[in-house]
């Protein structure tokens, strides 16, 4: 198996998790018969807010290995704002998912946005077909955000 291979079977194995939980929201908005400890929904975004947290980790990780700049100091800050903002959605899921969801949509959205400017510091020295996965699995994610959102919107948060 080679890194491409392995790293498209992880990312598309990243994506389960959403998809599990967006099919039970959807089963337990339409059938009511899913008897979990946690709403599907919650799970969803506690699963997004860790995923979201290990993508700006690894995001650092690859700023770390160039030269200080002001650049880099400004991604390192960004993606810190990000993991915060991870932990933010988590505080106010209780309030309703139609906080939380949003909030994980923009940050995914300018987080894949600040890799695509910055793909030459970011990804120099990683194949190049991995900033397309990593753009067709944050579209995915967003996607799902959007559907989850819109299930909540309609049957409550």
């Amino acid at each position: 198996m080679s890194l491409k291979s392995l790293t498209t079977a992880l990312g598309i194995a990243g994506l389960l998790p959403f998809i599990a939980t967006l099919l039970a929201a959807l089963s337990e908005t339409f059938v009511s018969v899913i008897n979990l400890l946690i709403e599907p929904k919650k799970i969803f975004i506690f699963y997004s807010a860790v995923i979201l947290s290990f993508l700006c980790g690894a995001f650092w990780a690859r700023l770390l290995s160039r030269d200080f700049s002001l650049r880099i100091a400004c991604l390192l800050v960004l993606t810190n704002i990000f993991a915060l903002a991870a932990w933010v959605s988590l505080l106010i899921v209780s309030e309703g998912l139609v906080l939380s969801l949003p909030l994980l949509i923009l940050c995914y959205l300018i987080l894949i946005y600040f890799e695509y400017t910055n793909v030459e510091l970011v990804y120099g020295n990683v194949y190049p077909e991995y900033l397309k996965l990593r753009i067709g699995l944050t579209f995915s994610v967003v996607i799902m955000h959007l559907v989850m959102l819109i299930i909540s919107l309609s049957h409550g948060a």
